[in-house]
């Protein structure tokens, strides 16, 4: 049966990742447009920047529900699919946690 109860804890699995997202897309902008500093940048005036902003934040968030859907797959069972990316989604806050302020200057 492919509908289960437990895909009501997607959405939960999730929440580490959109930590994840936003630093990411955060770093990324400050990286390009404020020479790898805090910067005021106003997303409206700069359409390159916000669609730059979307596409980090869609490749990030796809991580962890591409692993969901790779794991449901290969195994066919969505509490292993849930651990994988539950883990998925830890293991991109920790890289998030240890690489950001590497990249960024101050």
């Amino acid at each position: 049966n492919p509908i289960t109860p437990l895909l009501v804890l997607l959405p939960l699995m999730q929440i580490p990742a959109g930590f994840a997202m936003a630093m990411a897309t955060i770093t990324g902008i400050y990286m390009i447009r404020g020479d790898k500093r805090a910067v005021a940048i106003t997303l409206a005036g700069d359409v390159g920047i916000a669609i730059l902003g979307i596409v980090l934040t869609g490749l990030v968030g796809a991580i962890p529900l591409a692993v969901y859907g790779l794991v449901l797959l290969n195994h066919g069972g969505h509490l292993l699919a849930l651990l994988g990316q539950a883990l998925t989604s830890i293991i991109l806050c920790i890289t998030v946690v240890l690489v950001v302020p590497h990249l960024l200057q101050d």
